[in-house]
């Protein structure tokens, strides 16, 4: 699923733009994930900040985001029982 995640998703427009107006990422922030080279490496700077953030609203603004371009993986999260509340299951 995070190979799929990071593969497809690229975070460099609306979803980054997403983040930013909804302060979860500060300018500062998103210009160091758009300035990585490829899409995975944006993806998983994007996600590294996500995991620091103290925003508490951060995954439900990232689902809103990738509703626009990437629906089916927010699909595909769901059916596989995760959510914006719980984003990262562990087994």
């Amino acid at each position: 699923m995070y190979a799929d995640f990071v593969d497809t998703v690229d975070p460099k427009g609306y979803v980054i733009d997403c983040l930013i107006q909804h302060r979860i990422f500060s300018v500062e922030v998103a210009q160091r994930v758009r300035i990585e080279k490829t899409t995975q490496e944006r993806c998983r700077a994007m996600l590294d900040q996500l995991l620091t953030s103290k925003h508490r609203q951060a995954f439900v603004i990232l689902r809103e985001a990738l509703m626009r371009d990437y629906g089916y993986i927010v699909e595909d999260f769901i059916d596989k029982g995760m959510s914006a509340e719980h984003p990262i299951k562990l087994k």
